[in-house]
């Protein structure tokens, strides 16, 4: 068990056996191993909450939240935002894979830049064979970024870290908005807050 983990890692899932294990896998072989790793099962019905129990029992940095009913992705990850412990937070979907030195890299960088607050990055493309199908990279410049909300939502979600603490003052997902919560979430940031992105090669 991580005790002062400075990255909490926040996945919600539900019903993702066949995704779930090369997602897990991608988090615990990062280079940077300073964080808590937070799943939050939505009740699913098949393999999935088993496949995360077997992970836990030889990686304590894994904590379980089991949901008593599906509740959604939303409600899910703000379950597991209200219990990190982390000084940021990765956003990580349960059918994606991050390459190794993913939070190595955003770590130095927040690290580096103290009036950041959240960082994304570009993303590699794969199909279901885990082939490149295509590379997409958003822009770096504020204003450009900022402009592209007005046709929606500028960020790889699941490559996202940011302050926690950022997170918490916009009170996470508004539950009533999805699934429109994550675009809500980025007006709201990006209207108080200074936003960047670098590429560094993410697989999406």
């Amino acid at each position: 068990m991580i005790l002062n983990p400075l990255v909490s890692v926040i996945t919600p899932v539900y019903n993702r056996e066949k995704y779930l294990v090369k997602c897990i896998e991608s988090i615990l072989k990062q280079t940077y191993s300073n964080f808590e790793f937070l799943i939050i099962d939505d009740k699913s019905s098949d393999n999935t909450l088993e496949i995360i129990k077997n992970y836990q029992s030889i990686d304590s940095r894994i904590k379980i939240i089991e949901n008593d009913k599906n509740l959604g992705a939303t409600v899910s990850f703000n379950r597991g935002l209200d219990i990190c412990q982390g000084k940021y937070v990765a956003r990580m979907d349960s059918d994606d894979i991050s390459l190794p030195d993913r939070f190595l890299k955003q770590v130095d960088i927040f690290e580096s830049w103290h009036e950041l607050e959240v960082l994304g990055t570009g993303a590699i493309l794969i199909d279901c064979n885990e082939k490149e199908i295509g590379r997409r990279q958003f822009p770096s410049d504020f204003k450009r970024i900022k402009s592209i909300l007005n046709t929606g939502v500028p960020v790889f979600d699941p490559s996202v870290m940011m302050r926690t603490s950022t997170l918490k003052e916009t009170m996470g997902f508004d539950n009533r908005l999805a699934p429109a919560d994550d675009y809500h979430l980025w007006l709201t940031l990006f209207k108080k807050k200074k936003i960047d992105y670098v590429w560094n090669n993410r697989y999406f």
